[in-house]
C-alpha cells in the first residue's frame, strides 16, 4: 500500500475534497430505517432471546452484547426491527445523539436508533469512521433548544465524501486496525485498574501482608471490625489535621506565575495533576497571600474538594509544593512522623468521603466529621512505607498505560483528519 499526499483537490457541495472523490448523500448510497419499542406493559414481550439495542448501547462502539432482550412476540407486535451483524447504527436524540456504532450481533433496535445499510459501492466501515469523525460537526449543526436533535431524514441528508471502493476499503482497514489497538489498550488498562483496586483493598486492610512485616500473626476485634493484631485503629485527627482553604477573589486570579500556586477544584483536571498537584491555573505572590489571609499548605498535604458535587468525584491529590487552596477545597496535613503520607493518601482513595457528606442543600464535608474518621494503619511506619511503595509502583504502571492510550487516541484522530478528507491518499 502506497501513501501519498493528495496533489489536487476538488470543489463540491461538501466543500473541497480529494480529486477523484465525489460528494453524495447517505440516502443515495444506503438503506436506512429505525426501530421501535414493544409495549412495556406486556410482560410477554420482554425477557426473550432476541438482543434489543437501545441508544445507550451504542457507546460500546463495537456492540458484542447488550442487556436488553425481547421475545419473538414482542418483535412481531411492535415496530422494532432486526439488524444484522456488521450493520451500522447511529443514535438520533438524547444524550447519545450522533453516536455511531457497529453491531457484532443480530439484534432488534428501538426508535431512537437509525440503522444504515450501505449499497455495494459504499464500505460500511468507511462510513462508520466518517460518521464518528464528523459527530461534533453534525451536533453543532442540528441543535434545537440547545440540545442535539437528529432524525432519520436529517441523517439521510448528510453529505459524505466517496472515494473509489478500493480506497474506501484501504482507509477503513487502517482506521479499524487503529481502533483494535486502542481497544486492546483499554482492556489492558481496565485489567490493571482492577488488579490495582484489589491490591489496595487487600494491602490497606491487612488481608494480605508484605513479606517480613507480620510480627504478630492473627487478628483482633476492634470497633471497626477485625484487623491484624499488630495494626491499630486511629482517628484521622491523631495523624494530622484538616483545614479549609480561603476565598479567592476574581481580581487576584489569572497570574501564571508567583510564589504560591493557588489551587481550585478545577485544577484537579489539569494534565499531570492525576496524583500530585503540579500545575495551577492561578498563582499569587507572598504580598497577595498576606492581603488575602490565605493559609499555606505544606508539600505532602492531601487535598480534596469539600463543597459541591465535586465531593462525589472522590478525587484526592497530594501537593508537590507549598500552596494555597480556595474555599471549596480542604487539605489534610500530617503531623511529623505520624504516618507515611503516601500510605494515608491510598487510605483516603480507598475511602468513600461522599458517604460522610452532611445532609444540606449544598453537599459539603464537615471538618469535625473528617477528623473523627476511623483509620486502620500498621503500627510500623516501615510497613506503611512498603505498602505505599508497592501501590505507587502499580499506580505508575496504570498511569503509563493511560498515557499511552491517550497518545494512541490522538494519533487515531490525526489519521482520521488526514485520511477521511483525502489530504493523505492510500493508493
Amino acid at each position: 500500500m502506497e501513501v501519498a499526499t493528495a496533489p489536487e483537490r476538488n470543489q463540491t457541495e461538501l466543500g473541497v475534497i480529494a480529486f477523484g472523490w465525489t460528494a453524495q448523500r447517505i440516502s443515495e448510497l444506503a438503506e436506512c430505517f429505525s426501530g421501535g419499542t414493544p409495549n412495556t406493559s406486556v410482560r410477554e414481550y420482554y425477557g426473550g432471546a432476541i438482543p434489543w439495542i437501545t441508544s445507550g448501547d451504542l457507546n460500546a462502539v463495537r456492540i458484542r452484547d447488550v442487556e436488553g432482550r425481547i421475545t419473538k412476540l414482542g418483535l412481531a407486535n411492535s415496530s422494532a426491527k432486526m439488524v444484522e451483524a456488521g450493520d451500522l447504527l447511529i443514535a438520533l436524540y438524547g444524550a447519545t445523539a450522533g453516536v455511531a456504532a457497529r453491531t457484532q450481533i443480530p439484534a432488534a433496535i428501538n426508535q431512537a436508533i437509525l440503522a444504515i445499510k450501505p449499497s455495494k459501492i459504499l464500505n460500511t466501515e468507511f462510513l462508520f469512521q466518517y460518521l464518528r469523525f464528523q459527530k461534533q460537526a453534525y451536533l453543532d449543526t442540528y441543535l434545537q433548544g440547545g440540545q442535539p436533535n437528529l432524525s432519520g431524514e436529517i441523517v439521510k441528508s448528510f453529505l459524505i465524501p466517496v472515494p473509489a471502493l478500493c480506497e474506501q476499503e484501504a482507509i477503513a482497514e487502517v482506521l479499524s486496525n487503529a481502533d483494535a489497538y486502542i481497544e486492546s489498550m483499554e482492556k489492558l488498562l481496565a485489567k490493571k485498574r482492577a488488579i490495582m483496586q484489589g491490591a489496595m483493598q487487600e494491602l490497606l486492610t491487612g488481608t494480605r501482608r508484605l513479606p517480613g512485616f507480620e510480627k504478630m500473626p492473627g487478628w483482633k476485634s476492634t470497633e471497626v471490625g477485625s484487623i491484624p493484631r499488630d495494626w491499630i485503629v486511629v482517628e484521622a485527627k491523631q495523624l494530622g489535621n484538616f483545614r479549609g482553604g480561603t476565598g479567592f477573589p476574581l481580581s487576584y486570579q489569572g497570574a501564571t506565575s508567583g510564589a504560591y500556586p493557588f489551587f481550585k477544584v478545577s485544577d484537579m483536571n489539569n494534565d499531570g495533576n492525576e496524583t500530585f498537584m503540579r500545575t495551577s491555573n492561578n498563582y499569587i505572590s507572598e504580598t497577595q497571600r498576606k492581603l488575602l489571609g490565605a493559609p499555606t499548605f505544606a508539600p505532602g498535604t492531601i487535598v480534596l474538594a469539600k463543597v459541591g458535587a465535586a465531593v462525589f468525584l472522590e478525587r484526592k491529590r497530594i501537593l508537590s509544593q507549598t500552596s494555597c487552596l480556595d474555599n471549596n477545597m480542604a487539605g489534610f496535613t500530617l503531623f511529623d512522623g505520624s504516618a507515611d503520607h503516601r500510605f494515608v493518601h491510598f487510605l483516603f482513595r480507598n475511602t468513600r468521603f461522599g458517604d460522610l457528606v452532611s445532609t444540606t442543600a449544598l453537599p459539603a464535608l464537615n471538618g469535625s466529621v473528617l477528623s473523627a474518621m476511623k483509620l486502620i494503619v500498621p503500627s510500623d511506619l516501615q510497613e506503611q512505607s512498603a505498602i505505599s511503595s508497592a501501590l505507587s509502583d502499580m499506580d505508575d504502571e496504570v498511569a503509563a498505560i493511560n498515557d499511552h492510550l491517550a497518545k494512541a487516541c490522538n494519533i487515531k484522530q490525526g489519521m482520521m483528519q488526514q485520511l477521511l478528507t483525502g489530504k493523505v491518499r492510500l493508493v
